[in-house]
């Protein structure tokens, strides 16, 4: 079965638009794809967010967090997915 124009076209688009955001940051398409959802059921549990409202605290200084912090974003071991630098769970942990 194939899709209609207007659905590849969208899919094409939006690919597109990943292309320059990669030459400029640095950040794979397959990275930002990857990345851990808010409404995620397991994000939720710990309470994840995209930015730390506690001092000293952020995914980038917790001991899960292996990538490094000047790109933003990196993969936490705990969920097994990419999470931004300065976000934070119930989990941190130096």
């Amino acid at each position: 079965m194939t899709k209609p124009l207007d659905t590849q076209r969208r899919l094409l688009l939006q690919a597109g638009m990943l292309l320059p955001v990669t030459a400029v940051t640095g950040i794979s398409a397959q990275a930002i794809a990857s990345s851990l959802a808010i409404d995620d059921p397991m994000a939720e549990s710990f309470g994840y967010m995209l930015v730390s409202d506690k001092d000293g605290q952020s995914c980038a200084n917790c001991k899960y967090f292996a990538g490094e912090s000047a790109s933003g974003i990196g993969r936490c071991r705990l969920f097994r997915a990419n999470v931004e630098a300065a976000g934070w769970c119930s989990n941190w942990s130096l």
